[in-house]
């Protein structure tokens, strides 16, 4: 009975370690994320020939060939978006440390021609401080 209690307890103490251990780990966060991914990777078609057409029109007024490039280079990106969102699905039920495999982690988090998101005021105190005065 005593080694019973004793396995007993020990498996309860092995359990509730592993808990605390995994406690950062969602599933349901790589999984949303990769098939997220899945379904907007075509829209790295036109997000990249947008990106390389105003490229383009800074450098040259030749811009078709901008576009033109932008285009395949929309393609590769989608399959690379499509297979990262694949490995997501299909490793969401193991812990990993949760990292994209690409940057950024969705095709709308950079879209060409849109403003940077900034930072709020309370993650640069200094740099705030600084421009009141000036």
């Amino acid at each position: 009975m005593k080694k019973i209690f004793v396995s007993g307890l020990m498996l309860l103490t092995v359990l509730g370690l592993a808990g605390n251990a995994c406690a950062e780990f969602h599933p349901f966060k790589l999984l949303r994320r990769g098939a997220t991914n899945i379904l907007t990777a075509p829209l790295e078609i036109p997000k990249q020939t947008i990106a390389s057409f105003q490229e383009g029109q800074k450098k040259t007024p030749h811009f078709s060939a901008w576009v033109f490039a932008g285009f395949f280079k929309g393609i590769v990106y989608a399959i690379g978006r499509m297979g990262s969102g694949a490995f997501d699905v299909l490793t969401s039920n193991f812990d990993r440390n949760g990292d994209s495999l690409i940057n950024p982690e969705y095709v709308f988090d950079e879209w060409p021609g849109s403003a940077p998101k900034e930072e709020s005021s309370s993650e640069r105190p200094a740099d705030s401080a600084s421009q009141q005065n000036q």
